[in-house]
């Protein structure tokens, strides 16, 4: 089964062979002296789609932030920012990114601008086996949560 953080990894790998001048690729959040050119890299929606019983539909939505140096009165060059985010949505044109094994489609791909950044966001779509749900992986790990949260104890008192 394919994770959020192998999304993330596969999007931010994608950028930085399409980017290489970049001085960083964040994900979810950006550093407060952050060094420009950079990109962040978020996910801003999970959404099951499709429920069969055989399958599961999933949306992955990620939001990619592209900063640009400013100039004197904190502009960018929109010509500059504008290549770069077509260089960034030409990423997904094929349709599909490579996500570890799998290709999961591109169904959505926009971006909007702002005066020194703009914002891509891509929407992928992936179906799962129900098998790659098994609950018996999940729940030793919950019960070692359940169990942690009850025989924690509050010291502060």
């Amino acid at each position: 089964m394919i994770t959020p953080d192998d999304f993330m990894t596969a999007i931010k790998a994608a950028l930085k062979k399409t980017l290489p001048e970049d001085k960083a690729i964040y994900d979810n959040l950006v550093e407060r002296d952050v060094e420009r050119p950079c990109t962040m890299v978020e996910l801003v929606t999970m959404q099951i789609t499709d429920l069969t019983p055989r399958s599961t539909g999933f949306l992955f939505r990620y939001k990619i932030t592209n900063w640009i140096n400013p100039d004197d009165y904190g502009d960018s060059d929109f010509s500059v920012l504008d290549l770069r985010t077509l260089l960034i949505e030409g990423i997904f044109g094929a349709g599909y990114l490579r996500v570890g094994d799998r290709a999961p489609k591109v169904t959505a791909c926009s971006s909007k601008h702002y005066r020194d950044y703009t914002e891509v966001t891509v929407d992928f779509s992936i179906a799962f086996d129900r098998q790659e749900f098994d609950p018996a992986a999940v729940l030793p790990l919950m019960e070692q949560l359940a169990l942690t949260t009850k025989t924690k104890e509050d010291t502060t008192l």
